[in-house]
């Protein structure tokens, strides 16, 4: 099977310092309406390049089925559920890391396109909080 990788974020600095309150931050979506029409097989690669965590905190990884129409381009339809199992990037964990999780096709494909994400938890008394991401998806006809 012919296979190719896609880049979806180039090396990234979060810094999510500016967390006020203990408890999940935004949801951010770094990459949007990725076209997986042409592939049966997906995994997606999270390279941690550097991290300052306080203890406690983690970042989680969510792809989401998504289909954008041409009729209403500015709404979001997105699946309210995330399609991979939890992918977490944890405070204790070392760098450099690789992280990945196989994207299921649940027998019907994945559907047009595919939505990215990632979100931040923090945690109470922490300090700083900045992480250095690249992410890959490796897909196969």
């Amino acid at each position: 099977m012919a296979g190719m990788q896609i880049r979806l974020l180039e090396k990234t600095t979060y810094n999510m310092g500016s967390l006020a309150v203990a408890g999940a931050g935004a949801e951010i979506f770094f990459a949007q309406n990725v076209n997986v029409t042409r592939y049966r097989e997906a995994m997606l690669l999270i390279r941690v390049h550097s991290k300052t965590m306080p203890t406690s905190t983690k970042v989680t990884f969510k792809v989401y089925k998504s289909s954008p129409s041409a009729e209403d381009p500015s709404v979001v339809f997105r699946d309210t559920t995330s399609i991979i199992s939890t992918t977490e990037h944890l405070a204790a964990d070392t760098v450099p890391e690789l992280l990945n999780a196989v994207i299921p096709t649940s027998g019907s494909g994945f559907g047009s396109t595919l939505d990215f994400s990632l979100t931040p938890t923090y945690v109470a008394g922490g300090g700083t909080f900045q992480v250095s991401y690249s992410i890959d998806l490796v897909v196969k006809v």
